[in-house]
């Protein structure tokens, strides 16, 4: 477990925070020119890998919002609506089958004649904490940690695009007020915008990717457990 955690770790909270700080240091030194003096060196790794872990929690936590909204437009969470009859991504016979043998390993009702979604997601948290348990996650933690990083990107991103079009309309009102434009700022902060702008549409589609994986990993791998398991008794 600690070395799937520390992956995790690694991918879904170092790699966005290391992201943030470089633009933050890109942006102090070409937009607002004052660029921060970082000298090589030991310490100064560790400072940065320390700083990106902090601000990869800060980036999860904006990223959560943004995949509430995501999975709201996309229908519901994929650990629900995989289990649901009118959903096509498992076939109607393996969705059966997967049910009766989640409901038969941990003794539990068929939640979705009662249509409570949260009593549905119970299904897919007792199957993950199952194949973790089980060593059998390899594959899903892989998942789940790229899920993580896109996530942590699109919050970066997003935070770009408000943060440009901040600095965007400053220069703009700078240059009305005072007839003086760096065009060097002003095009810095337009590509980076647009940058932003550009790379939300496929680590958008890459997060739902991702996401879908990670829990279809989690049930066939339990499923494929469930059967290994009653054949050997």
């Amino acid at each position: 477990m600690t070395e799937k955690f520390n992956f995790y770790d690694f991918v879904g909270y170092v790699i966005p925070g290391a992201f943030f700080i470089s633009i933050v240091y890109w942006i102090s030194y070409v937009v607002l020119n004052t660029p921060f003096n970082i000298s090589a060196g030991l310490f100064s790794t560790i400072l940065f890998l320390m700083l990106s872990y902090f601000f990869g929690h800060i980036l999860q936590v904006l990223g959560g919002k943004i995949e509430k909204r995501l999975f709201n437009k996309w229908g519901g969470y994929f650990s629900v609506t995989f289990l649901k009859e009118e959903n096509d991504h498992f076939s109607k016979v393996f969705r059966k089958k997967l049910i009766e043998s989640i409901k038969s390993e941990f003794a539990l009702p068929d939640y979705r004649e009662e249509g409570i979604e949260n009593k549905i997601q119970e299904y897919f948290n007792l199957c993950y904490s199952l194949v973790v348990d089980k060593g059998i996650a390899i594959r899903s933690e892989i998942f789940i940690a790229s899920a993580a990083l896109c996530r942590g990107l699109l919050a970066l991103f997003y935070s770009s695009i408000v943060f440009m079009s901040l600095l965007i309309i400053y220069l703009v009102i700078d240059y009305i007020s005072f007839a003086a434009l760096d065009k060097t700022k002003l095009t810095t902060s337009i590509i980076i915008f647009a940058f932003s702008a550009i790379c939300i549409i496929p680590i958008t589609r890459r997060f739902k990717d991702f996401s879908g994986r990670f829990v279809n990993s989690v049930f066939r791998s339990f499923y494929v457990w469930s059967k290994t398991k009653n054949s050997k008794e």
